[in-house]
């Protein structure tokens, strides 16, 4: 409704003379649209634009003297991921490594998965596929699959008798030289009898 001057009135007059106030909600209501629909236009430009993948691993992809002995593998994202999700998948060549419990992320871009491994073995293990996206950034975008390959050595770090003086062993065995001139694995305790029995025969004449 205008006055007299041409100036819209701010309140419009019905039929019976009652007054009422112009309702102005449509605008906050058009607004609103717009706000949310600049937020959703920004969210979505900026996961077309990220890109996730996994920049780092431990042991490096396709390394061939893993020791059978590693009990974690590492794995490092370029985007802060979402810490309460992930997806390891069964792929690629060989066997896949025994996970013990859940992944756990250390930080927002390092994850740590407990692993079992066997000597002599070829392993391959997933994150992420094409259809199982659990490793996400913080913004939802997936990390693009990744398989981890990698091969374990025969044995792992097992001490030798070098001079006379044992090194430690982690599985309690050591190499000793038999009188043939082979290399045998002899447990530590028949190393140790062999000694006192050749003590004693020394010290009796023999």
């Amino acid at each position: 409704m205008l006055c007299r001057k041409g100036v819209r009135w701010p309140y419009k007059t019905h039929k019976g003379g009652r007054k009422m106030k112009r309702n102005n909600n449509w605008l906050w209501r058009v607004w609103f649209v717009l706000v949310a629909g600049l937020v959703m236009t920004g969210v979505v430009f900026a996961q077309g634009k990220e890109v996730v993948r996994v920049i780092k691993t431990e042991p490096a992809n396709n390394q061939k003297d893993v020791s059978p002995d590693l009990e974690r593998i590492v794995v490092k994202f370029s985007s802060a991921m979402k810490t309460d999700s992930f997806s390891v998948v069964a792929a690629g060549q060989g066997e896949t490594p025994e996970v013990i419990g859940s992944p756990e992320f250390t930080d927002e871009h390092t994850c740590v998965i407990k692993v079992r491994l066997k000597p002599a073995t070829l392993y391959s293990i997933g994150f992420n596929s094409e259809t199982r996206k659990g490793f996400q950034s913080k913004n939802g975008v997936p990390a693009k699959p990744f398989v981890l390959t990698f091969r374990t050595k025969e044995t792992g770090s097992a001490g030798e008798i070098q001079g006379g003086a044992s090194l430690p062993s982690k599985t309690n065995r050591l190499r000793a030289r038999t009188q043939r001139g082979e290399n045998l694995l002899v447990p530590r305790k028949q190393l140790f009898i062999r000694s006192m029995l050749n003590r004693q025969g020394a010290h009796s004449g023999f």
